[in-house]
């Protein structure tokens, strides 16, 4: 993953492999980095303390840093809601609110998801195979930002987020393997919104990657 505020410029690529043989290689390259076209949005509702949205980031990037060596998933991944979809916000939208006086800025990590389906509007999917690793709230605040949320690991440093579901709205435990396309929860409006969506993330390395892009590609 490419942290998207990442100045634009040209950045080395290193890979090193080890061939079944025990051969070692290694790989180097200059890439480029261009700078994106995200329009600035306005924060309807500003959160109730910037901070807490920190420090929830945090503790998601310490939950999916660890780079499990077994590969869950399959193909692409799968839309986590009832087609068809409608996207309610974009990943990596920078947004600005005020707070105490002050101008907060931050970036728009997932995409904001409702389905427009006459049936199972409420239901999530998820989107690859994986292992649950987390379940509930991930700070100990009554409403943190995200609210409720699942998060599975898919295997090699691969992550799916799944926020703002409701108390009673999560359907698998930390430990539980699931499927790809299989019920794990319910739209809810838990933490920092404006109406119930899902708010999905998908965290590569460390890093908040567009979850769109592995919904029409397959990775590697």
């Amino acid at each position: 993953g490419i942290y998207v505020l990442l100045d634009p410029g040209v950045y080395p690529l290193e890979l090193d492999a080890t061939l079944p043989d025990g051969t070692k290689q290694s790989f180097g390259q200059m890439v480029l980095v261009g700078i994106g076209d995200q329009p600035r949005a306005i924060e309807p509702v500003p959160p109730d303390d910037p901070n807490l949205m920190e420090s929830e980031d945090q503790q998601v990037a310490s939950i999916a840093s660890p780079a499990t060596p077994t590969k869950y998933w399959q193909g692409k991944f799968i839309l986590p809601v009832t087609p068809p979809p409608v996207i309610k916000a974009w990943f990596g939208t920078p947004r600005t609110f005020t707070f105490n006086g002050s101008l907060f800025h931050y970036i728009h990590g997932g995409v904001d998801l409702v389905s427009n389906s006459p049936v199972n509007t409420l239901d999530i999917y998820a989107a690859a195979s994986g292992k649950v690793v987390f379940t509930g709230k991930l700070l100990p605040v009554p409403n943190p930002p995200r609210g409720n949320v699942t998060i599975i690991d898919d295997g090699w440093g691969v992550y799916t987020l799944y926020a703002h579901q409701p108390d009673d709205g999560i359907y698998v435990t930390v430990g539980q393997q699931v499927q790809a396309g299989q019920l794990i929860g319910q739209i809810g409006a838990t933490g920092h919104v404006t109406g119930p969506h899902l708010h999905f993330e998908m965290w590569v390395g460390g890093i908040q990657v567009n979850p769109l892009d592995w919904l029409n590609n397959v990775y590697p």
